[in-house]
């Protein structure tokens, strides 16, 4: 039997769980900076982009999103509690470096880095 893996998408904090058959469920770890922890900080940060460069910015997830808008000279964008615009009929997409994000856009981006 393929082992199960379970998601907790929080407002704050996210989590994932695997578990093989017949054993009990184990919380994946996350490195965060040189400790780890098993929760993922469900923020994303856009670092502000040179218009003059062609290099795209890298988006960073977790606890590299805070050190990256941490360390930043010129802020860039920070998003925050993202779940709480699910039950949002309003938000149907935002604009960051001239690219548009729909919400499901900026939640696969959490996904794929807890992966």
């Amino acid at each position: 039997m393929p082992p199960v893996i379970g998601l907790d998408f929080g407002t704050t904090n996210s989590a994932i769980a695997i578990a093989d058959a017949g054993r009990e469920a184990t919380l994946a770890s996350f490195s965060a900076g040189s400790a780890s922890t098993t929760s993922f900080r469900s923020i994303l940060y856009f670092p502000s982009r040179d218009r003059s460069s062609t290099v795209k910015a890298e988006t960073k997830a977790g606890p590299e999103a805070i050190n990256s808008y941490l360390d930043a000279d010129t802020k860039g964008r920070l998003i925050l509690s993202i779940k709480s615009y699910l039950a949002s009929r309003l938000f149907t997409s935002t604009q960051i470096n001239g690219r548009f994000y729909t919400l499901e856009d900026l939640i696969a981006i959490i996904l794929r880095n807890t992966r």
